[in-house]
């Protein structure tokens, strides 16, 4: 297993085990602004082969080319009928959609973090579904909404 180093936003490259090297050749002490260790799967980064990530940030070091740390929610409300969800809800953060005629929606430029989606009919909130957001990706989330008929 790795653990992932990220300057900025962007992913650097550190030697392997068998040719460690300081973290001060990528970032003297004096420099560094923040550092945050995320072990495990629970940080905001997501790589298959790793055992977490490592964030360094320097306001000294910062460029142009430096990626947004952000990652993006896509999602699909699949339906009977169009109009079943007419909104979908980004909790605590004020942003909502009106999913498409085929029941697309997105947000975009997210903070790394968990969320709630709040899912809103006609009638009023109909559920909520948690969705992990990691820097440089999209999450996707599907919701399958069906009508109840009554006497049945």
């Amino acid at each position: 297993m790795t653990l992932h180093v990220y300057l900025n936003g962007s992913r650097i490259e550190v030697a392997g085990p068998m040719n460690p090297i300081s973290l001060d050749s990528f970032v003297p002490a004096l420099l560094l602004d923040g550092l945050e260790l995320h072990l495990g799967e629970t940080g905001p980064t997501l790589e298959a082969d790793g055992c977490g990530s490592l964030l360094l940030w320097s306001e000294a070091l910062r460029t142009r080319e430096d990626p947004a740390f952000r990652g993006s929610v896509v999602g699909c409300v699949l339906s009977e009928t169009p109009d079943t969800v007419i909104r979908v809800a980004l909790e605590s953060s004020g942003m909502d959609r009106e999913p498409s005629h085929e029941g697309r929606f997105g947000f975009a430029s997210l903070l790394p973090g968990v969320y709630q989606l709040v899912f809103i009919t006609p009638q009023g909130p109909v559920t909520r579904r948690e969705v992990r957001v990691f820097a440089h990706r999209e999450s996707a989330i599907e919701l399958e909404v069906k009508r109840e008929v009554d006497g049945l």
